[in-house]
């Protein structure tokens, strides 16, 4: 049983490979610069949230950053946005939250 418990962890349980194999398929990173007339940048911000924007107007889609625990979403329950994990999130990555509004 010992035997087999540590099979089990080991062959499904730990990391199967080293992301640093794979550094030269990484994006290169690149220095921000400001949009011209007509471009529009676009940033991943995880799961399905993508942000566009134009230099002068920004929009998020499907901005659901903060997720409630599922015993807050319960039938009959009133889910809010949870404003300061909101906040701080639009901040590590650098979106200026007065145009979100």
């Amino acid at each position: 049983m010992i035997i087999a418990s540590t099979f089990v962890y080991y062959k499904f349980l730990t990391p199967s490979a080293d992301i640093q194999q794979y550094k030269e398929y990484y994006a290169p990173k690149i220095q921000q610069k400001t949009l011209k007339q007509g471009e529009v940048k676009v940033t991943f911000l995880g799961t399905s949230s993508l942000l566009f924007d134009d230099g002068h107007t920004q929009l998020m889609i499907d901005g659901f950053i903060s997720r409630p625990p599922l015993l807050k979403i319960l039938p009959f329950s009133t889910v809010k946005t949870d404003v300061d994990a909101v906040n701080k999130a639009l901040e590590k990555i650098g979106i200026d939250n007065k145009k979100l509004r």
